[in-house]
């Protein structure tokens, strides 16, 4: 298992290895931001572990992005992604709020042709995780990266790719928080003795 954790709690964010990769600033609306990524984790994985991830802390948000580990053909054949992902935010939840993201699009290149993983499949993942209950919003990873292609390997993102997810993911999290880049000196000047966190889990992000 490869399991990199920086920050503390405020926001949680289970992710894949694309969360692990990403340049998150350390703090949003004056909270910790803790970066969880799991390097080819699926939701098999966070359904067992999301508990242990999160340890004892109490994060104010959790951002759920998981799902691209199971738009492998193989993968997706013997994981019923919808009853898992749904138990995974009800569990998640009773701990603090979900925000929840959609799946990246796949395009071609290496990890289409070597590991099978398909972009058709990405669809169906998305509709589940738009649908789960219990979230207090949604952010959508897919469209913005839906035109060119933003990978390096049909994946992992180009440094392009992660500009644009790096800002909708934090934009999501300011909503879902109730601030912006306006006011938060004002945030940090209210929360900076509370000492709590925002995490993004992996699997691909978390606390």
């Amino acid at each position: 298992r490869d399991r990199d954790v920086t920050g503390v709690q405020t926001c949680a964010l289970p992710i894949y290895s694309i969360v692990q990769g990403a340049a998150l600033p350390s703090e949003v609306c004056g909270l910790r931001l803790v970066n969880a990524g799991v390097r080819g984790a699926g939701i098999g994985y966070f359904l067992r572990h999301s508990a242990q991830l999160l340890g004892s802390s109490r994060p104010e948000l959790i951002v759920l992005a998981v799902g691209m580990n199971n738009a492998a053909a193989k993968e997706s054949r013997q994981v019923d992604f919808e009853t898992r992902y749904k138990q995974v935010v009800a569990s998640l939840a009773s701990k603090a709020p979900v925000v929840v993201a959609t799946v990246t699009p796949i395009k071609e290149g290496y990890f289409v042709s070597k590991f099978g993983y398909d972009p058709q499949i990405v669809p169906a993942l998305n509709r589940t995780i738009l649908t789960a209950p219990n979230t207090r919003a949604v952010i959508d990873l897919n469209s913005p990266l839906s035109g060119a292609n933003f990978t390096i390997d049909g994946v992992h993102l180009n440094a392009a790719g992660y500009e644009l997810w790096t800002g909708e993911v934090l934009r999501g999290v300011e909503a879902a928080l109730g601030c912006s880049q306006k006011n938060v000196a004002v945030q940090h000047q209210d929360r900076r003795q509370l000492r709590r966190s925002v995490e993004l889990l992996p699997a691909a992000v978390g606390g």
